[in-house]
């Protein structure tokens, strides 16, 4: 063993914390997508609204005054990876936790091909 370097104090089954952020990162970016057979006509985004959205989204929901990331994710049957997939104008889970959500903002809660 090199004298100059000191045993790692962490288990060998516990993560690096750069992993749980590269996870988190995977997840947001592979968030599940299900398939139509016969994909809905996209719809015209209202505004105002953050960008980038999603470009065919075909249902829309305007925030309302302490809604957040999760709340809107509750609201619409998506967990939140697919939210924030939606809508990256937001800035991730960082922008989630700074409070990005703004109200009287639409935000995409389904995108054209998704159940």
């Amino acid at each position: 063993m090199n004298p100059r370097f000191a045993p790692c104090s962490r288990s060998r089954d516990s993560p690096p914390a750069i992993m749980k952020s590269v996870n988190i990162i995977a997840a947001v970016l592979l968030a599940p997508m299900s398939v139509n057979a016969i994909p809905e006509k996209p719809v015209r985004t209202p505004s105002p609204h953050v960008e980038p959205m999603w470009s065919n989204c075909i249902k829309f929901y305007r925030a309302v005054p302490n809604d957040a990331c999760q709340s809107l994710a509750d609201k619409n049957g998506l967990d939140l990876a697919e939210f924030i997939a939606l809508n990256r104008g937001i800035g991730g889970l960082s922008g989630c936790s700074r409070g990005n959500v703004v109200a009287g903002y639409w935000y995409c809660v389904k995108p054209n091909g998704w159940e």
